[in-house]
């Protein structure tokens, strides 16, 4: 087939749909609110002795933004989106689906991010990104006639006994916004109450990021979860400052909080800084930044947040 000019090949770019299950369960489940999603697929090549680009490789990559992260249960099974064994089916709003059912090695590398930035002005999402390296004769079976739908069970991989047809019975109200409204810690050698609580907060952000590494296929392959949080705390009042030097100088068991009281229990999982800021002038207030950070195996995440 020749291509040739033709203004009815035109067509407009997007992600429509994206379904996903895994071998074992009988039908695949969508993610209901999506945002920014894109396709990229990247050509490599060599070059030859006359400078001439010889291609050998498809490096394709699919990318979406999911807005459903509504409640603790949610939030703890994201981890299962890293599952290589995962199959996709991606239709894009021009109507074309990419389906890896379809492959003899059907498994993708899958990536996600679980961001909650920017405070209440901004939306909280998961980024999720799979990848794999095809060969051309792989990239156009991708393309090919795409399997049913099927039915859902309450048993299946991504349905946390919902039979919706949506991944984990995502609901519209399950989009929430972003920010976070209390920060708590204590000496890491106890337990029982929080004994230091920061409910004043602003430009507050929260991320956890699947840290990954490459295989020979170009798949992302999960590994670890990584953590890391700052916000501004609006008191500075001396009675506080002079409590830096101890929280310093000890393990902080922390307690994360998010806007709609979803939180996260990071026991000893996450270093703390406290940064005292006393601004220029009268221009602002003076605050405390705190910063924290920390990595934990992928086993750990689901269970921490309730």
């Amino acid at each position: 087939m020749a291509i040739t000019s033709n203004t009815a090949n035109i067509k407009v770019a997007g992600i429509a749909k994206w379904q996903m299950k895994i071998p074992s369960d009988i039908g695949y489940r969508e993610i209901p609110e999506m945002t920014e999603g894109k396709i990229i697929t990247k050509i490599l090549f060599r070059k030859d002795t006359k400078g001439r680009e010889v291609a050998h490789t498809v490096d394709f990559m699919a990318t979406i933004k999911i807005m459903n992260t509504g409640n603790a249960s949610l939030i703890n099974n994201i981890v299962k989106f890293g599952e290589p064994s995962v199959l996709h089916k991606i239709t894009t709003t021009n109507g074309q689906t990419y389906s890896t059912a379809l492959l003899g090695d059907t498994r993708f590398g899958g990536k996600w991010v679980f961001v909650a930035n920017g405070d209440m002005e901004e939306n909280r999402y998961i980024e999720y990104t799979i990848t794999r390296r095809l060969l051309y004769s792989e990239f156009e079976s991708l393309l090919g006639v795409p399997p049913l739908d099927g039915g859902q069970l309450s048993t299946d991989f991504f349905s946390l006994g919902t039979t919706t047809g949506k991944i984990f019975g995502y609901l519209t109200t399950d989009v929430r916004p972003s920010g976070i409204s209390k920060i708590e810690w204590r000496d890491g050698s106890s337990s029982g109450v929080f004994t230091d609580v920061c409910d004043n907060l602003r430009k507050a952000n929260f991320k956890a990021e699947l840290l990954t590494t490459k295989d020979g296929k170009g798949r992302e392959i999960g590994y670890a979860v990584a953590i890391e949080f700052s916000a501004e705390n609006l008191q500075s009042d001396v009675s506080e400052l002079l409590q830096l030097d101890s929280m310093h100088g000890r393990r902080n068991d922390c307690k994360i909080t998010l806007v709609d009281n979803v939180a996260i229990m990071l026991d000893d999982k996450v270093g703390m800084i406290f940064d005292f800021n006393n601004g220029n002038d009268s221009d602002d207030i003076s605050f405390v930044k705190i910063t924290g950070s920390g990595k934990m195996p992928t086993s750990v995440w689901n269970g921490l947040w309730s």
